[in-house]
């Protein structure tokens, strides 16, 4: 199979530049562009911008440059990879691109001879991705991102230097894998506009457009399609700066979107900063990690979606970059904060030396609300603070890929949601030290992985094990958060989430209220109503398994902390601790897994229940909550504190 394979990359290669000059009438390149021609570097910096970051190296930039060279160094003792059909590694292209960077800021040979060698791996791999279903080589893929970014830097940045033969190699295997991209992304999209997976390719294919456009015919075609999906992105974007995939997806598309970004602006004269989501984006981010304290290299982050708890492309250069554009001090913040702290994924750690200024002074967020709501995306974020030590709540109640996207454009969402979840009133709540409530991660996508509701044992347009969001927005069913009232002591989240679920369900009402009384009490109140007499279950996920206790309610013991839950409401109900078998997303070895869970199931048309969680530290007792109803209002009270809501007034809004 490797032999054919070699066969066909090598036909491709050798009709490819005549295909396209047959059919070279694409858009002339822009001016910007055109004054570069004939001249290098062009990637990410020019002779001028390469002074600045040798000279920054030996002053402000000192340690960042200390850690990239470090970093450099041990790829130097690393082989690359064996080819492995369908197994290629994205490694390879970070590591090319590193080692090109670092060689081209130090002029230190030993770093080109191991760009050199790293690169002539990854063109001799004979396919980069393979179909799982035929064998035959893929034309897309996130490899391809990875691999043509590192080889049109090392071309771009050493292309007098290179050996003519791997020049030519280098040269070809752009050309060719380019071209296998262009021919996938011109005909349709294999992930939507909104997706990690399209910003990574396309970054690749228009870096490669960049470094051959003088040489190369086909790359002005590559450039234009670039650019007309990038316009795409932008028109989808909303305004608040959350992602449907998660942080980590978010850290991963936004440090490919930003490269895009810097290409675009420096040689196309596209310039997408003054968009709103990316002014935005850095509270995304600061608002989705967990308390400062609590930090570590397996967790630091409210994994919604399919992210990890842990950082997984930096994000401290994605951050230096919306610092330095935004003038942005919090950015700053976290970026040296994530640092310190050692939890940074350095995947491009030469970014630092491009994003990093030193004129933005770090200023920590303690001036900050310590509650935001992310409208579009409708993710609410509360805490009790930012001394490092606070409790979190983080809820989700909007449509899986925002009202922006899916309300004005719904022409162009399909194929978005790869990585968004059937999770409307879900919430999570870390305390303490650690996770309290949870969230499954990468797992198969379905309801009952959630901190929700199951009717009749059916979830959210999840049919089958795969959540359809699509057809939930083609139906124009968008679950909302109704009200959002922060308080000093207290906030108030309240979500509808019944237009979640497909109609015939039967769900007339489902709406949830979240109280969260600082820093150590989440009240939970859920009414329901169905058109008729059926099976409801609220599932909560906890991190540690639940001990009935002989006043019925249930204790889950962590290392640092407690966590109580207990049914208030209403009578002849039991909140239940169990165990759920959650299956991994995909068959490929990694094992199924048994979480613990709380069940609350009632057999009725309505109800109405309210469920308190208080957490305290380990060896301590968490605090005991008392309910009581009076006309409209609920009464939580505890100790000498008494909190009285209105819950009416979420649906008057």
């Amino acid at each position: 199979m490797i032999d054919n394979l070699i066969v066909t990359r090598r036909a491709l290669v050798a009709g490819i530049s005549a295909v396209w000059a047959a059919s070279a009438r694409a858009a002339a390149l822009p001016q910007t562009l055109e004054a570069y021609r004939g001249r290098r570097p062009r990637l990410f910096l020019d002779a001028d911008r390469l002074e600045e970051v040798r000279r920054s190296a030996a002053g402000t930039h000192a340690l960042l440059w200390k850690q990239l060279a470090s970093q450099a160094d041990g790829m130097l003792r690393q082989k690359p990879p064996v080819y492995r059909p369908g197994g290629v590694d994205r490694g390879v292209g970070n590591t090319i691109a590193t080692l090109a960077f670092t060689y081209l800021v130090s002029r230190d040979r030993k770093y080109f001879d191991a760009a050199c060698k790293w690169a002539r791996s990854s063109c001799e791999y004979p396919a980069w991705e393979l179909d799982t279903k035929t064998g035959k080589p893929q034309e897309y893929g996130l490899v391809f991102g990875h691999h043509l970014l590192g080889l049109a830097m090392l071309f771009d940045y050493a292309r007098p230097e290179l050996d003519p033969d791997l020049r030519k190699l280098i040269r070809d295997t752009m050309i060719a894998r380019a071209a296998m991209q262009y021919n996938t992304y011109s005909r349709t999209l294999p992930a939507g506009y909104l997706c990690n997976q399209t910003w990574v390719n396309i970054t690749g294919m228009l870096a490669a457009g960049l470094a051959l456009f003088d040489e190369e015919p086909a790359a002005t075609r590559w450039i234009a399609l670039v650019r007309e999906i990038l316009s795409k992105t932008m028109l989808l974007l909303a305004s608040d700066g959350a992602s449907q995939e998660g942080v980590g997806y978010w850290e991963y598309g936004i440090e490919y979107l930003l490269k895009l970004m810097h290409l675009s602006r420096k040689l196309l004269g596209d310039d997408y900063y003054g968009h709103p989501w990316f002014r935005q984006t850095a509270q995304y981010a600061l608002h989705m990690s967990v308390p400062r304290v609590s930090w570590r290299r397996v967790g630091s982050v409210v994994d919604l979606g399919d992210c990890p708890r842990y950082h997984w492309y930096g994000p401290d250069y994605q951050l230096r970059a919306l610092a330095s554009e935004y003038r942005d001090g919090t950015a700053q913040w976290l970026a040296s904060q994530i640092d310190e702290s050692s939890t940074a994924a350095p995947v491009s750690a030469w970014l630092n030396l491009l994003w990093f200024d030193p004129r933005i002074q770090p200023q920590p967020p303690a001036s900050l609300a310590t509650t935001r709501r992310f409208e579009n995306m409708e993710i609410v974020a509360a805490r009790s603070g930012w001394d490092g030590n606070e409790s979190l709540v983080v809820f989700k109640c909007g449509p899986a890929l925002g009202f922006h996207a899916a309300k004005k454009f719904p022409e162009l969402v399909s194929g978005n949601l790869g990585h968004a979840h059937p999770d409307a009133n879900h919430f999570v709540f870390f305390g303490h030290g650690e996770w309290l409530i949870r969230n499954q991660g990468y797992v198969q996508r379905q309801t009952k992985y959630h901190n929700t509701l199951l009717v009749n044992g059916q979830g959210q347009y999840d049919a089958a094990g795969w959540f359809d969001g699509d057809a939930q927005m083609r139906a124009g069913r968008f679950p909302r958060v109704l009200r959002a009232e922060f308080q000093g002591d207290w906030d108030w989240i309240a979500g509808d989430a019944t237009e979640a679920y497909r109609p015939e369900c039967g769900l007339k009402r489902y709406v949830r209220h979240l109280i969260f009384l600082k820093p150590d009490i989440l009240i939970v109140a859920d009414d329901v109503e169905l058109a008729a007499p059926g099976k409801l279950e609220f599932l909560f996920h906890t991190e540690r398994p639940g001990i009935p206790q002989p006043d019925g309610s249930c204790l889950c013991l962590g290392e640092s902390a407690a966590l109580r839950a207990v049914l208030l409401t209403p009578a002849g109900l039991r909140l239940e601790p169990g165990t759920m078998p959650v299956r991994a997303r995909h068959p490929d070895g990694r094992p199924d897994r048994v979480s613990p869970v709380l069940r609350l199931t009632a057999e009725s048309a309505t109800v109405e229940t309210v469920v308190a969680f208080s957490c305290s530290a380990a060896n301590l007792e968490p605090v005991r909550v008392k309910f009581r109803r009076e006309g409209p209002s609920r009464i939580f009270s505890f100790g000498e504190k008494s909190y009285s809501i209105d819950f009416t007034k979420a649906l008057s809004n």
